[in-house]
């Protein structure tokens, strides 16, 4: 799996009332249309996912929109039912914090070896993106996938190949989830970036590897709380005792220290 970033041509053309998507990567498309549903509320648990109503919207046929149903039940956004269809699973603050975190911790190893093995063409590479990233009028689409293509770099150079394929398993989620919020947690992910990047730019892996955790952790915070207050999370669904438990981030954060500290994110 490749650590693509987000898909071009998202409002694609129309014919015969249909959305039609890219040629390509079909499955993957339908699977974040699906999933930004979810995340703005226009599928809110535990309805239904109308598997023929969703080809039909978006010009496909059955097959893809069966493989994203199954992909996103790997991910926990879907619950499919035998002979009674897909529907949407509760969305949690636990859920979203976990897989922002636990990105948080992966894309650190990256961002460690990315600050010893970056090179200065890169490095005023990645200074080009964040300025287009940081111009404040431009639109919020173009900001996300500015900020992604900053992230996908870190890890195209200090990422090893298994690394990459797992940062890619968490993109439908990471990216539905910011899409549906990036408004209103823009100035924190900008300046969580430029942190990380002012570490990269001191060759310091450590430093490095705390910023792109802490961003990640704090972006994933603001985007509880945006989702908490637009109604979109559902604590009630799951047990009480779960819902109301503490959530580890401290814990991920030692964990981290830990790695950087016995050189394991070197090797």
């Amino acid at each position: 799996m490749k650590d693509d970033g987000p898909s071009e041509g998202r409002g694609g053309d129309r014919a015969g009332g249909r959305s039609r998507l890219p040629r390509g990567r079909i499955s993957r498309d339908v699977a974040d249309r699906i999933a930004e549903k979810i995340f703005s509320g226009e599928y809110p648990y535990p309805g239904r996912i109308d598997l023929d109503a969703v080809a039909a919207e978006l010009g496909v046929s059955r097959v893809p929109v069966r493989e994203a149903l199954a992909s996103l039940e790997r991910d926990g956004l879907v619950q499919v039912e035998f002979y009674r269809g897909a529907y949407v699973a509760p969305l949690t603050s636990a859920m979203i914090q976990d897989n922002f975190e636990l990105y948080g911790m992966l894309t650190s190893l990256a961002a460690h070896r990315a600050a010893e093995l970056i090179t200065d063409g890169e490095l005023d590479g990645l200074a080009t993106t964040l300025a287009a990233a940081g111009q404040p009028a431009i639109p919020t689409e173009e900001f996300f996938r500015l900020a992604y293509a900053f992230r996908r770099e870190v890890h195209r150079i200090g990422g090893t190949p298994r690394l990459r394929q797992l940062l890619g398993s968490f993109r439908t989620i990471l990216a539905a989830a910011g899409r549906a919020t990036v408004g209103e947690h823009r100035d924190t992910g900008l300046a969580g970036l430029r942190a990380e990047w002012e570490s990269l730019h001191a060759r310091d892996p450590e430093a490095a590897a705390r910023e792109a955790f802490t961003s990640m952790r704090r972006t994933g915070e603001e985007i509880v709380a945006v989702l908490r207050a637009h109604g979109v999370l559902r604590e009630d669904a799951v047990a009480p005792d779960v819902a109301a438990r503490a959530h580890p981030g401290d814990f991920y954060a030692r964990v981290l220290g830990g790695l950087i500290t016995r050189g394991l994110t070197a090797g």
